[in-house]
């Protein structure tokens, strides 16, 4: 279940003005993380808002995600837009002193109405729990089948990795044993609240060792068979102890997380039946990059931009014909693609803000070259944990 805290601050419209007038504590996590000390005031002559707020925290060394809602009916509903907002937004570290900008107008033109709330919510568990259990896919075959897949537990980040979460672990890595990690943004990436694109496969898994290390986890992927060696740098296909570490996913857990308990339907939230700009980022979207992480309705699972905004590495090997990673009716149990010699062509799920709306559905598999995605600057990777590590 996502934990949030919620801040709630009343606002008013009059005329042309944009005032605060008073501040709510609602209901949310134990005192151990809260948001406290809201306040907001309008900038005399203008319409942007000053919102100032602290993290209270008993964990300040881990990020959380805050992100602002607004309603034009005194809280009956909170779907108006607020895009249009700077500062401490996104993924913040705990503490206080945190600092808010918001556009009202550019949000609101025109907009006046003495109803209007604004209030901050904070997600405190960036990773959710997928239990074990079966679930459905299309088979591959022309007849329209589905195969039944079961997999363990595991859990999956509810973001896509981020440039500044990125800069973090390379930060230490290079420092540690991880010369071929490097900070280069990729094409698209505006502010450390966007995914980081444009990295290759290989990097993407050494880095997933790296935040491993750095956390004190023992690491997923290895350069031996015997899982002493670890992958830290060059490139090759490593080895894989599924019990351990932070890894990309397969392609049937990166499924069940993007089906969301609906699958297998291209789109998971209840009566979206195509490719929307209101609900992904996506060629069809007024956006002519990727988007800070979030910035999009999460899935019934409460996951982030598993379609659209960018790509995804996944492990899996991807097989000589464009079809299910394991082809056909038969049962499977946490299957890992298919055995090929080597690291051929790579697996990768979910489109980008490149794609079409075919290519964003959660059924479309995609391959990508592992050594570098020439030509791609909408991909990127999120990261799961095995059970009994998270």
């Amino acid at each position: 279940m996502m934990k949030t805290n919620t801040n709630i601050l009343c606002v008013t419209r009059n005329f042309l003005w944009l005032i605060a007038i008073g501040a709510l504590l609602c209901a949310g996590l134990a005192k151990a993380q809260q948001i406290q000390n809201l306040t907001a005031g309008q900038r005399p002559n203008t319409f942007l808002v000053n919102i100032n707020y602290d993290i209270i925290s008993s964990n300040t060394n881990s990020d959380v995600f805050v992100s602002v809602e607004a309603s034009d009916n005194n809280g009956a509903s909170w779907d108006l837009p607020i895009k249009s907002v700077s500062g401490d937004i996104g993924m913040v570290r705990p503490g206080i002193g945190k600092k808010l900008v918001w556009d009202s107008y550019t949000d609101w033109p025109e907009k006046r109405t003495t109803e209007a709330k604004v209030r901050l919510k904070m997600v405190t568990n960036l990773l959710v729990y997928i239990p074990p259990g079966s679930f459905k896919r299309p088979s591959g075959l022309s007849d329209g089948s589905l195969q039944t897949v079961n997999l363990s537990g595991f859990s999956i980040e509810r973001f896509e990795v981020t440039k500044k979460l990125w800069s973090e672990i390379v930060n230490w890595a290079k420092l540690n044993g991880y010369p071929d990690l490097d900070q280069d943004t990729g094409d698209g990436i505006l502010s450390d609240q966007h995914p980081f694109a444009q990295v290759s496969w290989y990097k993407a898994v050494k880095w997933c060792n790296a935040r491993s290390e750095k956390e004190g986890r023992p690491p997923a992927y290895y350069a031996d068979s015997s899982y002493t060696t670890i992958y830290r740098t060059g490139v090759l296909n490593p080895k894989v102890l599924w019990t351990s570490g932070y890894r990309l996913p397969t392609e049937a857990e990166w499924e069940v997380a993007a089906y969301a308990g609906q699958g297998p339907k291209s789109f998971p939230w209840d009566g979206v039946q195509s490719a929307s700009a209101s609900y992904l980022n996506y060629s069809g979207s007024a956006n002519s990059g990727a988007v800070p992480v979030g910035s999009y309705p999460p899935n019934q699972f409460g996951l982030y931009d598993m379609l659209g905004n960018v790509a995804e590495w996944c492990w899996d090997n991807w097989s000589e014909t464009n079809e299910n990673p394991s082809y056909g009716t038969a049962v499977q149990s946490n299957p890992r693609g298919p055995n090929v010699a080597g690291r051929g062509w790579t697996s990768l799920r979910g489109g980008g803000f490149k794609s079409n709306a075919e290519a964003v559905k959660s059924t479309t598999r995609k391959s990508g070259d592992p050594n570098w995605p020439w030509g791609f600057a909408d991909i990127g990777f999120r990261c799961v944990l095995p059970p009994g590590t998270f």
